[in-house]
């Protein structure tokens, strides 16, 4: 069972990949066969994805299912990364064992450094609101 936090979060996904193809959401519903509503319901998070749609999103698209419930890997099953991209996984891949745990180490921190950053947007936002009320 989704929790409400990872039906957000694929609902994120399905708004980015909706608005990567250039569709509305009457669009991609019809396409995918569901109702408007539903549909509504899953980008919003309000609703807990069916397989069924994970399949349609997967048939219609190609939409890897992976990326879409978890966000890993390329939204797009089969995917080949950008050249540059896959330049510095080789690259990475040449290096011995204590050099790819410090670049590991590295990219952990960024990540970390860009989820608090976005905690403290929220912070301030929040901050901002009680101000005004």
């Amino acid at each position: 069972m989704s929790s409400t936090n990872e039906n957000i979060n694929i609902g994120k996904r399905l708004l980015y990949l909706r608005e990567s193809k250039g569709l509305n959401q009457e669009e991609i519903s019809d396409s995918v066969g569901i109702s408007l509503r539903a549909y509504q319901n899953y980008e919003r998070g309000e609703r807990t994805i069916s397989k069924e749609l994970i399949h349609a999103l997967l048939s219609t698209y190609g939409v890897d299912p992976v990326w879409l419930l978890t966000g890993d890997g390329n939204m797009y099953r089969n995917e080949k990364p950008a050249p540059r991209t896959q330049a510095i996984v080789e690259m990475i891949e040449s290096l011995d064992d204590s050099q790819k745990q410090k670049i590991y180490a590295v990219i952990e921190d960024a990540k970390q450094f860009t989820e608090m950053k976005k905690q403290i947007k929220q912070l301030n936002q929040l901050l901002g609101t009680m101000k005004t009320a």
